[in-house]
């Protein structure tokens, strides 16, 4: 896999994507059942939904401040390297190939359409995989 370009900005992060790093060590270690990603994401979404408005409005601050980090950020970036479509080689990989792996699985869901996309790069030959990277950042 290609390492991520460092002087691309960070993407802009969610109030839900602030609220999770917050608790995350606390729900996991009260959740050593469910360390698979998604499982503790399942438990995290809970409590995050029923915030009230109020609590709500703390992590939607620091999501606001985000946005503004970025877009500064990504100004410079892009005047010193013109403009950046923020693509993975796997995700250029999944997009192309998504359509045939749905007309071949038409019962599955997009979760299991994006691990089988998954796996299928993985398997990739090396030259393709390498030809992937060179198409993406």
């Amino acid at each position: 896999m290609s390492k991520r370009n460092v002087h691309i900005p960070i993407y802009k992060r969610s109030s839900y994507f602030f609220y999770s790093d917050s608790v995350r060590s606390e729900v996991t270690a009260a959740n050593l059942l469910c360390l698979c990603w998604g499982g503790i994401g399942q438990i995290m979404i809970k409590p995050f939904k029923a915030l009230s408005n109020e609590e709500r409005a703390h992590w939607d601050g620091k999501a606001v401040d985000d946005v503004e980090r970025y877009e500064k950020e990504m100004a410079v970036f892009e005047k010193m390297h013109g403009s950046v479509i923020h693509q993975t080689p796997l995700f250029m990989y999944a997009t192309s190939v998504r359509s045939n792996v749905k007309a071949v699985h038409p019962t599955a869901n997009s979760e299991r359409i994006d691990k089988i996309c998954s796996y299928r790069f993985k398997v990739l030959p090396k030259e393709e995989i390498d030809y992937w990277q060179s198409s993406a950042l």
